[in-house]
């Protein structure tokens, strides 16, 4: 195809990319659709030529944007300190990947689901210590009180549908028994979890590495997340 976008995207690409076309013409081409996708790649994009709206937006960040990011990652690197372990799980939270690393070499890479932009991921190192096989999910308040709270009040059947127990002192309780109406979301004095299952967010497995973010790499049931692009704008 053809297309005056084209001879633009080249002469911007030939500015900074080592794989940009060094033809000026306006044909999309086999070498073309190649350096389009390895641009795509070395930005965390998905994998593919296609010339959409998180390509350009992406070409079109200035330099003195660029050098303001790198000072900000150079400054966060020096937060985490040098790992002399054998092995090393590093997340790379704009790229969305998880990559196992041994003796420095990577020995397995995977995408990884992370937070919104209204829930970031904190940057931080630590150590795993527990992995779990069918885990229990203890809703966190915030979720319990704006997610959830709302339909165990209205929907009597709520809790059972939703493979949800009430845990008190260390001992399940019977939820007929619980004047839910003298409470909210932020006050329930019990734990909300969720049963292991198909239902559960947490998948089948999950890695701890005891933290003050509540952070910690699980499974998740919704496979199809993992296929998505990376939401991009403005």
């Amino acid at each position: 195809d053809s297309s005056n976008l084209i001879a633009l995207m080249k002469k911007r690409m030939q500015i900074s990319e080592p794989h940009a076309p060094q033809d000026t013409s306006k044909w999309f081409d086999q070498k073309m659709a190649n350096a389009v996708r390895q641009y795509r790649i070395s930005v965390g994009l998905k994998d593919t030529a296609l010339i959409d709206a998180a390509i350009v937006n992406r070409l079109n960040i200035s330099v003195k944007s660029r050098i303001r990011t790198l000072t900000i990652n150079l400054n966060r690197w020096k937060w985490v300190p040098p790992d002399t372990s054998t092995i090393l799980i590093r997340v790379n939270i704009p790229a969305f990947e998880l990559v196992v690393l041994e003796k420095g070499k990577a020995m397995k890479r995977m995408n990884a689901i992370l937070g919104t932009p209204n829930h970031h991921t904190v940057m931080f190192y630590d150590q795993i210590r527990n992995i779990v096989f069918s885990p229990y999910w203890n809703i966190p308040k915030s979720i319990l009180a704006k997610e959830i709270w709302s339909d165990i009040m209205h929907d009597k059947s709520y809790l059972k549908k939703n493979d949800l127990e009430i845990v008190g002192n260390g001992h399940i309780l019977d939820p007929r028994r619980i004047a839910f109406s003298r409470y909210n979301g932020n006050t329930f004095p019990y734990l909300v979890r969720q049963k292991p299952g198909p239902k559960n967010p947490l998948g089948q497995v999950k890695f701890l590495f005891p933290n003050p973010y509540n952070i910690y790499i699980h499974d998740t049931p919704n496979k199809s997340l993992f296929g998505r692009g990376i939401v991009t704008g403005k």
